[in-house]
């Protein structure tokens, strides 16, 4: 079973919206969403393409120790300052997405174990 659970469904919703904005295939939305939260097994990268070419990845890395797990690669071959400055925004972009869902997330946990606050 995936350690990405069902309820958390809007947030790879939210990563995908932001991979279209860097050229992942708008039909693919639906499988992206399934590989992370009914996958048998935790998926640890989604090939979208895109502006990258054939190496753009959406990657989730949970031993990182980062702030965020979920971010966006390339392959090193084609490294250039255009595919840099897009893999900084795309990531800085799945960054806050996260951290807002995070922050969210945990407002409610809150809420729900000290209703009266």
């Amino acid at each position: 079973m995936s350690l990405l659970s069902a309820e958390h469904k809007q947030l790879f919703e939210d990563f995908y919206i932001i991979l279209i904005g860097f050229g992942a295939d708008k039909e693919s939305r639906v499988k992206f969403v399934d590989c992370f939260i009914n996958s048998e097994q935790t998926p640890y990268e989604w090939r979208f393409c895109g502006v990258f070419g054939f190496g753009g990845k959406f990657k989730y890395n949970c031993y990182s120790g980062v702030s965020c797990p979920f971010y966006v690669d390339y392959y090193l071959e084609n490294k250039c300052d255009k595919l840099d400055e897009q893999q900084a925004i795309a990531r800085k972009l799945i960054k806050d997405c996260y951290d807002k869902y995070v922050t969210n997330y945990l407002n409610e946990a809150s809420a729900r174990w000290n209703p009266e606050h």
